[in-house]
């Protein structure tokens, strides 16, 4: 994997895209130490303080325009598989890193049409948090220092994450990789209440079953509720009645 690595920058998702477009080669990863307009899905931002965190994003030029859905879902669980030895994150659909409830890094996919037929350029923006402090941090997330207790090698975190990212990519470029496989043990959204907005309409609840090979979070109106819906896209909130026992 080809590293660029830089101190301050406002987004590393925006450099990544556009070099993408001017010739950079296939799993470049761009890392940065500060981000001044670091951001989510929906343009929310994503707080980036120096030096606390992993602020990343890998460039991806081979993947099919089939396979797109799937990339970001790929980096989510190369973390997950990099640090379950020292923390056991999981993923909540569609892209938020947890552990005991908080998040502690997300994922931002952004895609771009290529040249070549059928191939487009893709960017998975990576945020971690590894030692950000409580008091700079939103409510409801938290870092690695404040889950463990214990300071980590920040670069050999993101040694391990490139890692899991370049083998679990060269795995969907060459053949395919199914999504409930890959995230079996490390998906979150499953069994729960939760309420979900896609596009314009309306939050409603319902019980989400889980992910599908492709992604998709499986739903249905309610627990006892008959049928099957697929949503591939939309925001979800955790109701406090989720029924873990």
């Amino acid at each position: 994997m080809h590293i660029i690595r830089i101190d301050d920058i406002s987004s590393t998702n925006d450099l990544a895209l556009k070099l993408g477009q001017e010739g950079i080669p296939d799993e470049t990863v761009i890392i940065a130490c500060h981000q001044t307009k670091g951001r989510g899905r929906w343009e929310r931002k994503w707080v980036s303080p120096p030096g606390k965190g992993i602020y990343a994003s890998y460039i991806f030029k081979g993947i099919l325009l089939k396979k797109a859905h799937k990339i970001s879902f790929i980096v989510a669980a190369a973390v997950c598989r990099a640090l379950k030895s020292i923390i056991f994150i999981k993923v909540r659909w569609p892209n938020d890193l947890i552990y005991a409830g908080k998040k502690i890094g997300g994922i931002l996919s952004e895609t771009v049409p290529l040249g070549r037929k059928n191939h487009i350029l893709a960017v998975v923006g990576l945020g971690l948090n590894i030692t950000t402090q409580k008091n700079q941090l939103p409510a409801g997330a938290t870092s690695l220092l404040l889950a463990t207790k214990k300071e980590y090698n920040k670069d050999e975190i993101i040694a391990k994450i490139n890692y899991n990212v370049s083998y679990l990519y060269k795995k969907l470029k060459v053949s395919d990789v199914k999504i409930d496989k890959l995230l079996n043990g490390f998906f979150e959204t499953k069994n729960k209440m939760v309420k979900i907005k896609t596009g314009s309409q309306r939050e409603k609840s319902v019980y989400a079953l889980g992910i599908n090979e492709d992604g998709a979070l499986l739903i249905k109106s309610g627990k006892k509720g008959a049928g099957t819906q697929k949503i591939y896209s939309g925001d979800i909130i955790y109701l406090r009645e989720n029924n873990e026992k």
